[in-house]
């Protein structure tokens, strides 16, 4: 009877076991805590295998760091230019200083035939504003025939704002990176 009890609690291990196995692993997280006397005044998480390279020389207003080609091209794609980056600029009118950033990009999309805007949200992170612009960019100079697609989100703090960025192509929208990136700025949170 003993035998029996322990062959069949060795059996429920070993499948149990063998379904933890099965299931696909999350990527592990980093968290993003700005040093001392940084201008960023957030935190977030990101994957572990996220490689940010930070602005080599950050000014007195301004600083920013990029995730360039995190992971390579999928099976059939040989599109290259994948990046995200989060860029903060300290402004003593930091609103308007975002609005005549967002004007202008919104001009060049008008005058340029090879950008079409997709979206156009405001919305709220952290109690914050923002304004997120989905962009489609047919930029036939890298890769002839690739449509790509920009995302930036404006975000205004106090006396700085934010803008966090994305390029991929259109093809891996929904993708590994493009789901990552919208967890990473679903994860950013406000330093008082």
């Amino acid at each position: 009877m003993k035998t029996t009890r322990f062959l069949l609690l060795g059996i429920c291990i070993t499948f149990f076991a063998i379904i933890g196995a099965c299931q696909p692993m999350k990527p592990r997280l980093k968290s993003y805590l700005p040093e001392e006397g940084s201008l960023f005044r957030i935190t977030f998480s990101y994957p572990s295998n996220w490689d940010f390279e930070v602005d080599p020389d950050p000014g007195k207003t301004y600083a920013g760091m990029t995730v360039l080609e995190p992971y390579p091209a999928g099976e059939g794609i040989n599109e290259k230019s994948r990046l995200a980056g989060i860029d903060v600029l300290l402004d003593s009118k930091p609103q308007d200083r975002m609005q005549e950033e967002i004007d202008a990009y919104l001009e060049d999309i008008e005058a340029l035939d090879r950008l079409e805007l997709r979206d156009d949200q405001a919305l709220q992170i952290e109690g914050h504003s923002a304004r997120w612009l989905t962009i489609v960019n047919t930029w036939e100079s890298t890769n002839p025939g690739t449509t790509y697609i920009a995302e930036f989100i404006y975000l205004l703090a106090e006396d700085r704002y934010y803008t966090v960025s994305l390029y991929i192509p259109e093809s891996e929208v929904r993708g590994r990176f493009h789901t990552e990136f919208k967890a990473m700025v679903e994860s950013i949170k406000f330093l008082p």
